[in-house]
Formats: structure tokens, sequence, C-alpha cells
């Protein structure tokens, strides 16, 4: 039986707890993450800021933003990055 490889996801969340971040991550700032990379270790996610640049952190370190389209096509505008290369060529 072959199992389905599970999608890369591209979301928005905020960061909640910097701690073992504190350069890298600014508490109560809004991200664009991509989860679900085969790349990333365990329970991690891959976090981009809005200059587009991405590093991987513990995924216990943001609150994920649910959103609908409206809210996400701004935050798309707000935000562009590399995540997309990452679900293109993953």
């Amino acid at each position: 039986m072959r199992v389905a490889k599970a999608k890369p996801r591209i979301g928005y969340a905020i960061c909640v707890d910097n701690r073992e971040f504190p350069v890298s991550l600014v508490r109560w700032k809004v991200y664009r993450l991509l989860s679900g990379v085969q790349a990333t270790p365990q329970g991690h996610v891959i976090a981009a800021d809005e200059l587009g640049e991405s590093y991987t952190f513990p995924a216990s370190c943001f609150k994920r933003i649910e959103s609908d389209r409206g809210l996400r096509r701004l935050l798309n505008r707000r935000y562009p990055g590399e995540l997309e290369w990452w679900v293109r060529n993953r």
C-alpha cells in the first residue's frame, strides 16, 4: 500500500515565543510559514519575514492565523518570499 505524501502548506502565523531565538524572531510579528517540507526536522516550519528571508524554527514558536481569502491576498502582497520555491522544488 502506498502512503500519499502531504503537500507543503503555506500559511501565516504570529510569533508567540522567541526565547530561544531573540535575535531572529520578533514576538507578536506576523510571519509567512511553510510546513510539511521533508527537508525540515519533525516539528519545525520554515518561516519567512517581510524581506523574504526564510529560516527553520520549531513550530511551537508560532500560532497559526486562520484567514479568509481577502486577508490571505493582503498578506501575500505584504509578505512576498521564496516559500513558493520550496513548494515547487521539493
